[in-house]
């Protein structure tokens, strides 16, 4: 018969494991390999030595090889989408969210359009970008100048 430590070492490191595909954030791994020394240590040691091992080969690589990783990961590459909130766009197809149409041209580029107050807005009328998501604006109509 199968001890119960060394089930509960192996559920862990799948779960570890599975964790780490999911999220690929350098954390679970370590909890993975910390499971999988307990899970060797469960063939010679008691439950609380194994536990031992478990926190402390998962506590040092986690401070000592996950700033490592990090550095070496890829920084995200900024958009600059954010500095398109608040411009002006011209639209170019009806925004309509009952016929679930609407384009917009900003800075040149064609966008996809939703109208933040649900209203019909026209073609070759102005608005103003309230939020981006995608591919898609979220827009208002530009109130009239007096």
């Amino acid at each position: 018969m199968v001890p119960m430590e060394l089930i509960i070492w192996a559920v862990l490191f799948v779960i570890m494991v599975v964790a780490e595909l999911a999220t690929q954030q350098f954390v679970s791994a370590w909890f993975a390999v910390g499971a999988w020394a307990a899970f060797i240590a469960a063939f010679f040691l008691s439950f609380w030595w194994q536990f031992a091992i478990f926190a402390v080969v998962s506590t040092v690589l986690l401070a000592f090889t996950r700033p490592v990783f990090l550095k070496l990961r890829r920084p995200a590459v900024p958009t600059n989408a954010e500095l398109d909130i608040g411009s002006d766009a011209i639209v170019i197809e009806t925004v309509d969210p009952v016929r679930k149409t609407g384009r917009v041209r900003l800075n040149g580029v064609d966008w996809n359009a939703v109208a933040a107050d649900s209203c019909v807005i026209n073609d070759g009328e102005t608005v103003k970008i309230k939020s981006i998501s995608g591919t898609c604006l979220t827009v208002v109509k530009e109130e009239m100048k007096s």
